[in-house]
């Protein structure tokens, strides 16, 4: 296969696993909090690399792999929308904390 073809099968395959991603994803199955998907994302990279140390492989094991490392995608999808959905929350809190928060005048009486 050309080296151009290659690519542009290579691109379209991280476009389609983006949709794949994107589509799956439903927010309201998303429990936890951000310290247990941290957990969640560094126990499928370990069980990612250390299914990758294996060598000779069968097709049901390059199937494992591929959900493997699927799941390892999700994992880190859900940890970025929790890291996202966190920041908006601070920044939305800080900027009401200013707005709320009342002018001082004095008044003569």
């Amino acid at each position: 296969m050309p080296k151009t073809e290659q690519i542009n099968s290579e691109c379209k395959a991280f476009v389609w696993l983006q949709n794949k991603l994107k589509g799956s994803y439903k927010p309201y199955t998303d429990k936890g909090r951000k310290a247990q998907k941290q957990r969640n994302l560094q126990d499928c990279v370990q069980e990612g690399l250390r299914d990758l140390k294996q060598t000779a492989r069968t097709r049901e094991q390059s199937v494992q792999t591929a959900k493997l490392l699927y799941s390892l995608a999700d994992s880190a999808l859900r940890l970025n929308v929790e890291n996202t959905l966190s920041e908006l929350t601070q920044e939305q809190s800080e900027s009401e904390y200013i707005v709320s928060e009342p002018e001082q005048c004095m008044e003569f009486g």
